[in-house]
């Protein structure tokens, strides 16, 4: 396209010394016509030879012809400054129909890449190499290594005390020396036994008194690096302070 573009410049500025060559042509064409004239008037009454207004007749046939020529000439260079125009039309049009094709192909390579809705590790892999995928089947399990958090699952009866925003030492079983805090989050709405595969069914009348369990969650804070050693389900233990 660019090269069109250059070829345009280059016919325009043709076009436009061809149009200034007419100009003088027309210029230098009146002026010897004037002298031819001027020649003619002379010669009738011998005041200059007739050798004179031949060579007079000569120049304005000269003129005449130049000028003629240089109208073909700016001709010549408009019809080739529409002909450019026409073929860098055509160009286009070629050129818009080849970047449709580059869109589309990048469109379907487009699908060959799998996004993630969240950012982390991938955790477990359910897909081979090779292996044609569906819509909606699960290829990985990632971990959202950003917002890793512990649930506790306290006694009911230690419930009393605990309070949203209470500060907490937490422990862990993988690294005896690695000290993290934390800060309790939110509580559950029901007890873990609500929410297990086999609910506990009191309606029959056997009731045995158990002590429920009641997940809290707590947010983790302090030092990125330590809390990047973290992996989902590691043990921990947990206090809570529950005084200041």
């Amino acid at each position: 396209i660019n090269v069109g573009q250059s070829q345009i410049y280059a016919t325009a500025a043709n076009s436009s010394s061809a149009k200034a060559e007419v100009a003088s042509a027309k210029a230098r064409l009146d002026k010897v016509r004037k002298d031819y004239d001027r020649y003619a008037n002379l010669v009738k009454d011998g005041s200059v030879t007739r050798q004179q207004f031949d060579q007079a007749k000569a120049d304005l046939d000269v003129a005449q012809a130049n000028y003629q020529a240089s109208i073909d000439q700016y001709k010549a260079a408009q019809e080739q400054v529409g002909t450019t125009r026409s073929q860098l039309k055509v160009t286009n049009s070629g050129v818009t129909g080849r970047q449709a094709e580059v869109d589309f192909a990048k469109l379907q390579l487009s699908y060959t890449n799998i996004k993630s809705p969240a950012t982390g590790l991938a955790a477990k892999k359910n897909v081979q190499v090779g292996q044609l995928v569906q819509a909606g089947q699960t290829l990985f399990s990632i971990v959202n290594d950003n917002s890793l958090y512990i649930t506790a699952n306290f006694k009911e009866t230690q419930m009393e005390n605990i309070r949203n925003g209470q500060k907490v030492d937490v422990k862990v079983d993988a690294y005896p020396d690695l000290k993290i805090e934390g800060q309790v989050y939110n509580f559950s709405p029901a007890t873990g036994a609500k929410f297990s595969l086999l609910p506990p069914d009191n309606a029959t009348g056997n009731f045995v008194k158990v002590v429920q369990r009641v997940p809290v969650k707590i947010k983790l804070s302090g030092s990125k690096e330590d809390i990047a050693k973290l992996r989902p389900g590691m043990s921990v233990d947990v206090s809570v302070i529950t005084k200041d």
